[in-house]
């Protein structure tokens, strides 16, 4: 499906507060670090931070599930699973049913055949993981504003893999117009300074897309056991950025919310 996009100019009359949530799908039974240990917190992110669009990674049937009952006042969500059943873990899309009208959207997988469910990319090294991406088009209630918002969580193998996954999504993003609102976020499983990144902000630097993160130092801290946490956790934008931080966490009771930190910026459109 060709992406659809407006002539409409990015009108800065519009601030939106978009987050990247990597929830780590589970695992770690029995002990602190399991998913019904850290249930709680992560709804608390979410409910302090209030986003306006949430960009998830690592979320399992379950806790879709889980969370989409929990947040159905506010949010509707989009997405599927990565297997060719279209089921198992994925990286779905929320965003505020009340904020935003959902005019279409598009699936793919990171792969040789990006229309073939549960599809791989051969000769890449890729891991045993398929991976997807959600691109939708939303508009603002408030203004019309059309808004483009891909979501993905690339593989964590290799280098070549990851470089393969970027071009399938430059290719996507590319044809979308200047003017047109392009938000971007995920678990890149990169950090900035990978070449191979750098080559793809260049090539998209016609609809302007920038690292709106660039400040953030570091997201995945493997529950605080990484000296220095790595970059790996995106938000990237043409629109004019007013600020983002990464969600911190106390770790309270021993119980953190992630081995990730969500991130957010909040954004013009």
């Amino acid at each position: 499906m060709k992406i659809l996009y407006s002539e409409k100019m990015i009108t800065e009359n519009t601030t939106i507060k978009i987050m990247s949530f990597n929830m780590l799908f589970g695992g770690y039974e029995g002990t602190d670090f399991s998913l019904e240990k850290r249930k709680e917190k992560i709804i608390d992110v979410i409910k302090k931070e209030k986003p306006d669009i949430i960009g998830c990674q690592e979320v399992t049937d379950s806790t879709r599930d889980w969370l989409e009952s929990l947040l159905f006042d506010e949010y509707s969500v989009i997405g599927v699973g990565r297997n060719s059943d279209c089921r198992g873990e994925g990286c779905p899309v929320f965003y505020n049913k009340s904020k935003f009208a959902l005019i279409s959207f598009d699936t793919f997988w990171l792969s040789d055949d990006p229309l073939l469910p549960g599809s791989f990319a051969s000769n890449t090294g890729q891991s045993p993981c398929p991976r997807l991406a959600h691109i939708l088009y939303l508009r603002c209630y408030d203004d019309g504003c059309p808004i483009i918002f891909l979501n993905t969580h690339l593989d964590n193998f290799t280098e070549d893999c990851r470089k393969f996954e970027l071009e399938i999504i430059e290719k996507k993003l590319g044809d979308i117009h200047a003017n047109t609102c392009c938000i971007m976020t995920g678990d890149l499983n990169l950090e900035p300074d990978a070449d191979y990144f750098k080559e793809f902000l260049k090539n998209l630097d016609c609809i302007g897309l920038k690292d709106a993160t660039s400040n953030i130092s570091g997201t995945f801290h493997n529950f605080g056991r990484l000296e220095k946490p790595m970059k790996i956790d995106y938000i990237l934008t043409n629109a004019p950025v007013i600020s983002s931080q990464i969600v911190e966490d106390k770790c309270d009771g021993g119980i953190w919310y992630s081995d990730h930190y969500a991130v957010t910026s909040l954004i013009k459109v």
